[in-house]
């Protein structure tokens, strides 16, 4: 692979994995320069492709070296052991039965003791679940997401396109980029493992304190976007903005006491909504959301595969790549200094044909790199934070569990989600430090009080951004610049300074001052146009799932910008658009769109190639199981458990023509079950299910439990309470929680005496002065 030289990564990596988890993986870190080679050994397990979809393939194996040579597993162990020295990843996704965790690189340390062994997987290697049979639909079930969307009643709904895959391969890449500089700097390799439900699982914001902290068991709501007259439109609906009666032609309203305060205004959403829905009827999308955005209301289209395609917008960022013509996502980032796309090398097929094991050479270390044996991979780098809501957090606390000093900055007359949560519905006095949201998203961090509007806020900032690696920052587009603190500015007095700014549209075309959060994204990326039961109403997710999709992403990011820094002592301003950030996630509806010539229509919950795929009512009130049959022999299995006929469904043609029969019999089945009998009846003869977890069962799970999904944490506010865990395991430098998260302003000290040297006399004049604060002002709890 011949790669420009500007590109960020210099990472040497093998695919032998024979999914979409480290197929995306891959294809991330070759879009930011990797080298790679992907090595098809063996067909594709059933379930791990959409059946034949050529073009969706097609876009993972873009710039990347393609070798196919069939042979067995054990095969493939001793072709590892020859060409690991060759690669400084390899990308794998064994499962139990095949390769314990950590296996791989003890086999292969000897050839090469820097490589990372990055593994996908469904449950994981370890637990009691490890041996089950994993699917798609198995992450979906148990990663929290599917018991949320959908309307009460019915069926709940999953997101069809392999979610759980794409968020697998992209917190491996995270994981697998992280590690590999850890190895570049200290020559340790080691295997890290992601698994599918532990990456859905660390894409929730509060699913689960909900729960832990109120008591609250999230209930699915239904369809809240309103039809317009041309399509559909979404509404950000969880902050008080009275600007929504001057948009629907009713400004008497603004003072009625039914919406004086956020905590009347979400008692009395219902009533407050339904006249939004009726002013929408006979408007145009365009006409909505042109007006709403100028009175700052986050407000966005709904949009599908042909809208994106054609859209101005995404053409005027470069968005697209073509794969062989057809418009596909690229990149989920732009550069302050681009480079050129990769085209495949030779580098596989030379080293196969080699008859002798290299040598593995030397490391390749930093000047000045405080990374040791041991230490977390990013331990040494700084990282100001200046973020709300929940894409920049997350992303930030990637960072702070990777080992990096996250230096959190907020205002005291707007702090950041410290109003919701609170353990046992109870704010406290302090309820700022009691709220399980903030609490949540901001564990190993430090916080400051600093108010960058005034000229000694930004002075000090300033100062903090010349002894700094890293900024996040997911504020509007216009926020940065007009405090005079764009990137430019801060290069300025920083040229090493890596800055990642988050934004719903990103920092350049039409829409980059639009105002809009992660629900708002769900419906501009399309994901909530091919989510619904078939012929229904487009449904969300139930949650936000564009934020930690962005915060992910952008983690990947400034760390291949540290590989070209460490190279160049050059920093770089990566713009992230949530929008554009969720895209690949909605790539089989992009392929779908131009094999067709039609939209992805909504389906429910089935994959239309095999069946029986779906949810499945189990005894209970409102219980779930997921199951998916692949094989004509998993249906075998199923038929003679469930007592079906297994006439029904001799192939998988078969099936999908018999899908209503066989759906109908086989819930005649599960309902009479409970949900976990069920399932483990079903996994014992190698069906693919799983249970479909609501938010209070995410904690009594057993598998979960047992691989430390949460992790208990106490805070000297709250005491001890449980948080999700990491989305990836190190088997050298595990993810810890170094303290719990900030009590506001608690890092003033540090920050003011320690890191800049202010005189107390100087620190005590910056709470005179209002630059700092001991306490938020103006914070109103929301108790729900």
């Amino acid at each position: 692979m011949t790669i420009d030289e500007l590109a960020p990564l210099r990472l040497r990596i093998l695919n032998a994995g024979r999914g979409i988890g480290p197929a995306y993986a891959a294809r991330l870190l070759a879009d930011l320069g990797a080298t790679v080679s992907w090595y098809q050994w063996s067909d594709p397990r059933p379930g791990d492709w959409p059946d034949s979809d050529h073009l969706f393939r097609k876009w993972f194996e873009r710039g990347v070296e393609v070798i196919e040579e069939h042979q067995s597993q054990e095969s493939l162990l001793h072709t590892l052991d020859k060409l690991a020295p060759e690669f400084d990843l390899i990308l794998t996704d064994f499962v139990a039965s095949e390769c314990p965790f950590g296996g791989t690189y003890e086999r292969l340390r000897n050839a090469n003791p820097a490589l990372v062994v990055a593994n996908a997987d469904h449950f994981g290697r370890e637990g009691p679940y490890a041996y089950w049979t994993g699917d798609e639909v198995t992450d979906y079930a148990m990663g929290g997401y599917w018991a949320l969307a959908g309307d009460p009643g019915h069926p709940p709904l999953r997101v069809p396109g392999f979610q759980g895959q794409f968020h697998v391969g992209m917190q491996l890449a995270l994981a697998a980029v992280s590690a590999a500089r850890y190895a570049r700097l200290t020559g340790r390799g080691q295997e890290v493992e992601c698994t599918g439900i532990e990456a859905m699982l660390g894409a929730h914001w509060s699913t689960t304190v909900a729960w832990t902290h109120e008591g609250r068991i999230l209930k699915r709501a239904g369809s809240d976007l309103f039809k317009a007259a041309d399509g559909w439109v979404f509404f950000y609906r969880m902050g008080l903005n009275p600007n929504i009666f001057i948009l629907i032609d009713r400004p008497e309203l603004m003072d009625d006491p039914r919406w004086a305060t956020i905590t009347d205004w979400l008692a009395n959403a219902a009533e407050l909504w339904s006249l939004v829905e009726e002013w929408c009827r006979d408007k145009r999308v365009d006409e909505i959301v042109r007006t709403a955005q100028e009175l700052r209301i986050p407000t966005t289209p709904m949009a599908t595969a042909p809208d994106l395609v054609d859209d101005p917008v995404l053409g005027e960022r470069g968005f697209f790549v073509d794969v062989d013509g057809a418009q596909l996502p690229g990149m989920p980032y732009l550069w302050s200094r681009p480079w050129e796309s990769a085209v495949p090398g030779s580098r596989l097929r030379d080293a196969l044909g080699k008859s002798d094991q290299p040598k593995w050479g030397s490391v390749v270390g930093v000047t000045g790199s405080t990374v040791t044996s041991g230490d977390g991979p990013l331990t040494g780098i700084r990282v100001l934070e200046l973020t709300n809501n929940w894409a920049g957090p997350i992303a930030a606390r990637h960072l702070a569990d990777l080992g990096a000093d996250v230096i959190k900055f907020e205002l005291a007359a707007k702090s950041a989600t410290r109003a919701s949560h609170y353990p046992g519905k109870e704010p406290g006095r302090e309820h700022w430090n009691r709220s399980g949201y903030f609490n949540e998203m901001n564990r190993n961090k430090r916080d400051v009080a600093l108010d960058l509007s005034t000229a000694r806020g930004r002075e000090l900032f300033l100062e903090a951004v010349t002894r700094a690696d890293i900024i996040i920052e997911n504020n509007s587009a216009r926020v940065m610049p007009n405090l005079g603190l764009g990137y430019d500015q801060l290069a300025e007095i920083n040229p090493r300074i890596i800055m990642a700014s988050i934004s719903g549209f990103g920092a350049t075309g039409a829409r980059r001052d639009w105002l809009a959060f992660g629900s708002n994204i769900e419906a501009a990326c399309g994901l909530a146009a091919i989510t619904g039961y078939e012929g229904g109403l487009p449904q969300r997710t139930g949650s936000f799932v564009a934020d930690p999709i962005a915060g992910a992403h952008a983690v990947i990011a400034v760390i291949a910008a540290l590989d070209r820094r460490d190279r160049e002592g050059i920093g770089d301003h990566i713009d992230i658009s949530l929008t554009e950030s969720a895209l690949p996630f909605f790539l089989e509806s992009f392929t779908h769109y131009h094999q067709h010539d039609e939209p992805r229509p909504r389906m429910g919950n089935i994959d239309p190639w095999d069946a029986p795929i779906g949810a499945y009512r189990s005894f209970g009130s409102d219980s779930w199981i997921a199951i998916a049959v692949r094989t004509d022999e998993q249906w075998n299995s199923l038929a003679k458990v469930a007592g079906i006929d297994e006439s029904l469904g001799r192939n998988s043609a078969a099936r999908c023509a018999n899908r209503q029969v066989i759906d109908h019999d086989l819930e005649a089945w599960t309902q009479n079950h409970d949900q976990y009998e069920a399932v483990r009846l079903l996994q014992a003869v190698g069906v693919a299910a799983a249970p479909i977890l609501h938010n209070w069962q995410l904690h009594s799970d057993p598998h979960l439990f047992a691989r430390s999904a949460f992790v208990s944490i106490e805070h000297p506010s709250t005491g001890v309470l449980p948080y999700p865990g990491f989305p990836w395991r190190f088997s050298h430098t595990p993810g810890s929680v170094r303290w719990a998260a900030p009590r506001f302003a608690e890092g003033n000290g540090y920050f003011f005496g320690g890191l800049l040297g202010l005189s107390a006399d100087q620190i005590e004049e910056l709470y005179a002065s209002g630059v700092t604060a001991h306490e938020p002002v103006g914070l109103t709890p929301i108790v729900i």
